[in-house]
């Protein structure tokens, strides 16, 4: 069964193709084949019942908004401002998805 979180992504992934928002399809069709290698390796054959739990979803979107942060200092220091703004818009999304801390 699909975690809460992974039915949430799909949910907004439909939307983002009916609105055409190409930054967030861009990012969430990243994310869900993050997603999906995570699923092939922790759980073979790729569809073996029970999948990923919200948690496992959470933690590759923590590893996606470091890689992105990262991203962005580089591409300010090399003075690609098209980038970070890319990168930014990217990392906003991905931030919905993460649980408010405390």
């Amino acid at each position: 069964m699909a975690s809460g979180l992974l039915i949430k992504i799909h949910q907004d992934l439909e939307s983002a193709v009916r609105k055409k928002n190409q930054d967030s399809l861009r990012t969430l069709r990243f994310l869900l084949s993050e997603i999906h290698n995570l699923e092939i390796a922790k759980y073979p054959p790729a569809y073996t019942k029970g999948g990923l739990t919200d948690e496992d979803v959470i933690s590759i979107i923590q590893k996606l908004v470091k890689t992105h942060k990262e991203s962005i200092e580089a591409f300010k220091a090399g003075g690609r401002i098209d980038l970070v703004k890319q990168e930014e818009a990217e990392l906003a999304i991905l931030q919905k998805y993460l649980p408010e801390s405390i």
